[in-house]
């Protein structure tokens, strides 16, 4: 073993084994690289195959187009890149910041003077809720008997405060969706001790229901705009976590292989 070598003896040894592997892989060469080029050959061919499938189901125009994007970039880097993926889309933000400057450029005087919430206000505070309540549920499932007082103590807080958020919630939604009231009232998941599992009752949760027809459908498309808000701000972060696996991977693959 090495480490019983002198500090002479190990630094020989090691040199040795290793001037042993590479003598190894240069020698296996021979018989390597032509396997390496007959496999580079079928895949070629296959890939070359794949390709005219691919291009056969474009139209020419767009296959124009996209040649001489190739052309120019390859000709000129400076050029923009066709290679690279340019996502435009509007962040939850930004939708947000749009309703609200519609509503203020359709508000008169005195609905300004007026304190309601606007319908973005409210809609926005039921999805923060409603992801509140998402989280403190998950919370929740991972007690146990064996939670320690205070991990308990902690989520008792985030319910009590989870429950004065719907408490203030429901004081505003009787002013957009006066029919709820009775809904809350009669629903047996209204509960003070587990606000996670309250009913919400948002503009979708109505569209199936007798209350449908008096719902006001400016609500409806706030929350769609919002929904779909979230959906693209999601998906925007998986696409970053997936971008950024992919460079570390192909970083690993480039610069630390074999270590």
């Amino acid at each position: 073993s090495t480490k019983e070598m002198g500090e002479g003896s190990r630094h020989d040894t090691l040199n040795d084994i290793w001037g042993n592997t590479n003598y190894r892989k240069f020698i296996a060469m021979g018989s390597l690289l032509p396997k390496k080029l007959w496999n580079a050959i079928i895949q070629c061919e296959k890939h070359n195959e794949q390709h005219e499938i691919f291009c056969g189901v474009i139209p020419d125009m767009n296959k124009a187009e996209w040649t001489t994007m190739i052309n120019q970039w390859e000709n000129n880097k400076s050029k923009p890149d066709p290679y690279v993926i340019e996502t435009i889309f509007q962040s939850q933000a930004a939708i947000r910041l749009e309703l609200v400057a519609a509503e203020c450029a359709s508000l008169s005087v005195n609905e300004m003077e007026s304190m309601q919430p606007s319908p973005s206000a409210f809609i926005s505070s039921g999805l923060d809720i409603k992801e509140a309540q998402q989280g403190l549920s998950f919370e929740v499932h991972k007690l146990k008997s064996s939670s320690t007082d205070t991990q308990k103590a902690n989520v008792k807080h985030c319910q009590l405060a989870l429950q004065k958020r719907l408490a203030g919630f429901c004081s505003i939604q009787t002013l957009h969706m006066p029919e709820v009231a009775a809904l809350l009232l009669s629903d047996s998941r209204v509960n003070p001790d587990t606000p996670e599992t309250s009913p919400l009752y948002l503009p979708h949760e109505l569209l199936l229901t007798s209350c449908s027809l008096s719902l006001n459908s400016n609500l409806a498309i706030v929350e769609a705009k919002l929904h779909f808000a979230q959906v693209t701000d999601s998906l925007a972060e998986l696409r970053h976590a997936l971008s950024v696996f992919a460079h570390l991977k192909s970083y690993k693959i480039r610069e630390v292989w074999g270590q």
